[in-house]
């Protein structure tokens, strides 16, 4: 079993308690854009037969108390929630949704909103909810917390190393499916050296062979263009990395980073201290 179908067995198994246990009744997926999370959710439960209403981009705690209540007794995935995630009242509900000291489950929700006149002020809800989202908000405030210690928290990561291997594994299966010639395959295997960086995914990694299918020869340069402007904004980790390989002396290391990210000194030491962990985990 290779390294991605590891992480995405557990994630599985995840959902088979969800599924099956039930003083379990949320699991929260987290993990970088283009990692798998959605397809790999979605397959999962087709694949059980387990009927689901699946939700892109609600906004509002008014949407959501809508959703909860048309969709009871069903397993919601709430895809891209990074707004509702930031919304205290949002969040309120899915408390209340996943957790409950009397094992019922109420929503209360009251409002003056005229898109709720037909709802009622509180129901009990019996559903199960899956939380994919591109961000973990650690530490957000002690409201968004709280509904993290309800759910079953995974999160979705790789390594560089792993996501270059699991992308050549990809690149087999294309050409295996006969999606790739043999020369294409070659060809994408060795550019593959050149752009696989801590912020790749599978999702680029197809754009990368839509290139090389098109022109080989400007492939690279194709796919570099394509992707510069996600890259405009430096990542301080990325920042960090770099200067730590020019610069040994702390003290400088910090001038260097204030320069090119200015921040407070304890703002620099909290970034290098997240550095230093992904590179003892070799995420650098």
């Amino acid at each position: 079993m290779n390294k991605k179908m590891e992480k995405i067995q557990i994630l599985k198994n995840y959902y088979k308690l969800l599924l099956n246990n039930k003083g379990i009744n949320c699991v929260f997926c987290h993990s970088k854009p283009g990692y798998g999370k959605t397809y790999e959710t979605l397959k999962y439960l087709e694949n059980c037969n387990v009927e689901y209403k699946y939700n892109a981009g609600v906004t509002t705690a008014v949407e959501l108390f809508k959703l909860l209540h048309n969709n009871n007794n069903s397993v919601i995935v709430l895809d891209d929630v990074e707004s509702v995630l930031q919304d205290n009242r949002s969040i309120n509900i899915l408390k209340a949704a996943t957790y409950s000291t009397t094992k019922t489950r109420t929503i209360t929700y009251k409002t003056s909103a005229r898109v709720l006149l037909d709802y009622p002020d509180s129901f009990e809800f019996t559903g199960k909810i899956i939380i994919l989202s591109n961000n973990s908000y650690e530490n957000k405030d002690l409201s968004y917390n709280a509904l993290l210690s309800r759910c079953l928290k995974f999160e979705l990561l790789y390594s560089t190393e792993e996501i270059k291997t699991i992308s050549k594994t990809l690149l087999f299966s294309k050409f295996e499916n006969k999606e790739l010639s043999e020369e294409e395959f070659d060809f994408c295997i060795e550019l593959l050296d050149k752009v696989v960086d801590r912020h790749f995914n599978f999702r680029v990694l197809n754009r990368l062979v839509d290139f090389v299918i098109f022109d080989k020869i400007n492939a690279l340069n194709l796919f570099q263009n394509s992707i510069r402007k996600n890259y405009e904004k430096a990542d301080p980790l990325d920042i960090i990395d770099e200067i730590v390989q020019q610069e040994k002396e702390v003290k400088k290391q910090f001038e260097l980073f204030k320069y090119k990210h200015p921040c407070s000194r304890a703002t620099f030491f909290r970034f290098k201290q997240q550095y230093n962990t992904l590179k003892k985990e070799g995420y650098f």
